[in-house]
Protein backbone atom coordinates (compact mmCIF):
# COMPACT_ATOMS: atom_id res chain seq x y z
CA UNK A 1 0.00 0.00 0.00
CA UNK A 2 0.99 3.70 -0.84
CA UNK A 3 0.56 6.32 1.37
CA UNK A 4 -2.41 8.89 0.53
CA UNK A 5 0.08 12.01 0.24
CA UNK A 6 1.92 9.82 -2.89
CA UNK A 7 0.08 9.47 -6.66
CA UNK A 8 -1.09 6.23 -7.07
CA UNK A 9 -0.48 7.04 -10.93
CA UNK A 10 1.97 8.47 -12.65
CA UNK A 11 0.24 11.00 -16.23
CA UNK A 12 1.81 11.89 -19.41
CA UNK A 13 -0.97 13.07 -22.26
CA UNK A 14 -2.28 9.95 -23.08
CA UNK A 15 -0.62 7.51 -20.07
CA UNK A 16 -1.88 5.99 -16.74
CA UNK A 17 0.00 3.74 -14.92
CA UNK A 18 -0.63 2.06 -11.98
CA UNK A 19 1.92 2.70 -9.04
CA UNK A 20 2.83 -0.14 -6.30
CA UNK A 21 5.40 -1.32 -4.11
CA UNK A 22 6.94 -4.66 -5.42
CA UNK A 23 5.37 -7.51 -2.67
CA UNK A 24 8.28 -9.79 -0.70
CA UNK A 25 6.10 -12.68 -2.00
CA UNK A 26 6.13 -12.90 -5.37
CA UNK A 27 7.97 -16.02 -6.61
CA UNK A 28 11.84 -15.53 -7.58
CA UNK A 29 12.15 -14.47 -10.97
CA UNK A 30 13.52 -17.03 -13.27
CA UNK A 31 15.23 -16.15 -16.71
CA UNK A 32 14.05 -19.74 -18.51
CA UNK A 33 10.74 -19.04 -18.10
CA UNK A 34 10.77 -16.21 -20.38
CA UNK A 35 11.73 -17.81 -23.69
CA UNK A 36 13.29 -14.99 -25.64
CA UNK A 37 15.13 -15.12 -29.13
CA UNK A 38 12.08 -17.46 -31.15
CA UNK A 39 11.53 -17.62 -34.69
CA UNK A 40 7.61 -17.12 -34.87
CA UNK A 41 6.88 -16.45 -38.05
CA UNK A 42 9.41 -19.47 -39.14
CA UNK A 43 11.36 -17.13 -41.63
CA UNK A 44 14.45 -18.90 -39.83
CA UNK A 45 15.06 -15.40 -38.34
CA UNK A 46 14.65 -15.08 -34.50
CA UNK A 47 13.83 -12.07 -32.53
CA UNK A 48 17.17 -10.88 -32.50
CA UNK A 49 17.85 -11.02 -36.17
CA UNK A 50 14.41 -9.16 -36.83
CA UNK A 51 15.11 -6.36 -34.69
CA UNK A 52 18.96 -6.07 -36.74
CA UNK A 53 17.00 -5.74 -40.09
CA UNK A 54 13.99 -4.02 -39.31
CA UNK A 55 16.53 -1.32 -37.07
CA UNK A 56 19.38 -1.20 -39.67
CA UNK A 57 19.54 2.26 -41.33
CA UNK A 58 21.09 0.70 -44.48
CA UNK A 59 20.19 -2.77 -46.31
CA UNK A 60 21.46 -5.60 -44.17
CA UNK A 61 23.43 -8.57 -45.57
CA UNK A 62 23.57 -11.85 -44.24
CA UNK A 63 25.58 -14.60 -43.14
CA UNK A 64 24.65 -17.39 -45.44
CA UNK A 65 22.26 -17.13 -48.64
CA UNK A 66 19.16 -18.35 -46.37
CA UNK A 67 19.34 -14.93 -44.91
CA UNK A 68 18.79 -16.06 -41.00
CA UNK A 69 21.59 -14.23 -39.59
CA UNK A 70 22.52 -10.55 -40.09
CA UNK A 71 26.36 -9.87 -41.10
CA UNK A 72 26.10 -6.26 -40.95
CA UNK A 73 24.04 -2.93 -41.25
CA UNK A 74 24.44 0.38 -40.23
CA UNK A 75 22.52 0.79 -36.48
CA UNK A 76 22.17 4.22 -34.52
CA UNK A 77 22.33 2.93 -30.55
CA UNK A 78 19.64 5.16 -28.72
CA UNK A 79 21.01 4.14 -25.31
CA UNK A 80 24.73 6.26 -26.43
CA UNK A 81 23.90 7.56 -30.12
CA UNK A 82 26.49 5.44 -30.99
CA UNK A 83 26.75 4.52 -34.70
CA UNK A 84 27.41 0.44 -35.07
CA UNK A 85 27.92 -1.64 -38.13
CA UNK A 86 29.16 -4.91 -36.72
CA UNK A 87 26.18 -6.58 -35.32
CA UNK A 88 28.21 -8.78 -32.65
CA UNK A 89 28.61 -5.47 -31.05
CA UNK A 90 25.11 -5.55 -30.50
CA UNK A 91 22.84 -6.64 -27.77
CA UNK A 92 18.53 -6.85 -28.10
CA UNK A 93 17.49 -4.97 -25.17
CA UNK A 94 14.16 -5.39 -23.56
CA UNK A 95 13.33 -1.91 -22.92
CA UNK A 96 11.58 -3.09 -19.92
CA UNK A 97 13.79 -5.56 -18.73
CA UNK A 98 12.39 -9.16 -18.06
CA UNK A 99 13.25 -9.42 -14.48
CA UNK A 100 11.56 -5.96 -14.13
CA UNK A 101 8.16 -7.42 -15.93
CA UNK A 102 8.46 -10.19 -13.80
CA UNK A 103 8.63 -8.39 -10.09
CA UNK A 104 6.02 -5.51 -11.70
CA UNK A 105 3.39 -8.46 -12.32
CA UNK A 106 4.81 -10.61 -14.79
CA UNK A 107 5.19 -13.40 -12.62
CA UNK A 108 1.68 -14.47 -12.56
CA UNK A 109 1.68 -14.71 -16.37
CA UNK A 110 1.25 -18.32 -18.03
CA UNK A 111 4.20 -19.37 -20.26
CA UNK A 112 2.66 -18.42 -23.62
CA UNK A 113 2.28 -14.41 -22.51
CA UNK A 114 6.05 -14.87 -21.00
CA UNK A 115 6.98 -15.68 -24.27
CA UNK A 116 5.34 -13.14 -26.29
CA UNK A 117 6.49 -10.45 -23.79
CA UNK A 118 10.18 -11.94 -24.31
CA UNK A 119 9.64 -11.82 -28.17
CA UNK A 120 7.22 -8.81 -29.28
CA UNK A 121 8.20 -7.11 -32.31
CA UNK A 122 4.86 -5.88 -32.80
CA UNK A 123 6.51 -2.66 -30.55
CA UNK A 124 9.37 -1.27 -32.42
CA UNK A 125 10.04 0.24 -29.01
CA UNK A 126 9.82 -2.86 -26.56
CA UNK A 127 13.19 -4.51 -28.24
CA UNK A 128 16.13 -2.38 -29.47
CA UNK A 129 19.49 -2.57 -30.82
CA UNK A 130 22.34 -1.12 -28.14
CA UNK A 131 25.85 -1.71 -27.64
CA UNK A 132 26.39 -4.34 -25.64
CA UNK A 133 28.38 -2.58 -23.07
CA UNK A 134 25.51 -0.57 -22.09
CA UNK A 135 22.80 -3.34 -22.16
CA UNK A 136 24.96 -4.89 -19.66
CA UNK A 137 25.82 -1.91 -17.70
CA UNK A 138 21.77 -1.97 -17.17
CA UNK A 139 21.17 -5.34 -17.12
CA UNK A 140 17.59 -6.03 -15.27
CA UNK A 141 17.64 -2.19 -13.81
CA UNK A 142 14.80 -0.01 -13.76
CA UNK A 143 15.05 4.20 -14.41
CA UNK A 144 15.46 4.53 -10.65
CA UNK A 145 18.96 2.86 -10.88
CA UNK A 146 19.82 3.13 -14.40
CA UNK A 147 19.24 5.68 -16.96
CA UNK A 148 20.77 5.70 -20.72
CA UNK A 149 24.20 7.90 -20.77
CA UNK A 150 22.30 10.13 -24.02
CA UNK A 151 20.53 12.29 -22.39
CA UNK A 152 18.93 13.51 -25.20
CA UNK A 153 17.07 10.36 -25.23
CA UNK A 154 15.90 9.82 -21.72
CA UNK A 155 12.19 11.62 -23.18
CA UNK A 156 11.59 8.58 -25.22
CA UNK A 157 13.18 6.19 -22.98
CA UNK A 158 10.48 7.50 -20.19
CA UNK A 159 7.73 7.09 -22.63
CA UNK A 160 8.82 3.79 -24.22
CA UNK A 161 9.22 2.43 -20.51
CA UNK A 162 5.82 3.72 -19.51
CA UNK A 163 3.56 2.72 -22.74
CA UNK A 164 5.65 -0.60 -22.20
CA UNK A 165 4.21 -1.06 -18.87
CA UNK A 166 0.54 0.06 -19.85
CA UNK A 167 0.18 -2.04 -22.56
CA UNK A 168 1.11 -5.08 -20.72
CA UNK A 169 -0.66 -4.06 -17.83
CA UNK A 170 2.46 -3.66 -15.47
CA UNK A 171 2.76 -1.41 -13.00
CA UNK A 172 6.01 0.52 -11.83
CA UNK A 173 7.02 1.51 -7.91
CA UNK A 174 7.10 4.90 -6.53
CA UNK A 175 11.05 5.36 -6.99
CA UNK A 176 10.67 4.43 -10.66
CA UNK A 177 7.41 6.46 -10.45
CA UNK A 178 10.15 9.60 -9.54
CA UNK A 179 13.13 8.58 -11.68
CA UNK A 180 10.99 8.86 -14.77
CA UNK A 181 9.18 11.94 -13.92
CA UNK A 182 12.81 13.50 -13.82
CA UNK A 183 13.49 11.88 -17.29
CA UNK A 184 10.01 13.23 -19.04
CA UNK A 185 11.42 16.34 -17.53
CA UNK A 186 13.64 16.57 -20.37
CA UNK A 187 10.40 16.43 -23.00
CA UNK A 188 10.31 19.52 -25.23
CA UNK A 189 7.18 20.47 -25.73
Amino acid sequence: NTPTNTPTNIATPTLLVPVTVIKDSIPAYNRREWRHWIDDDRDCQNARNEVLVAESNSPVTFKTERECQVLTGEWVTPFTNTTITNPRLLDIDHLVPLKNAHVSGGWEWDAERKRSYANNLTDPNHLIAVIAGANRSKGAKGPEEWRPPNKDYWCKYATDWMQIKKTWELTITPDENIALQEMLSTCKE
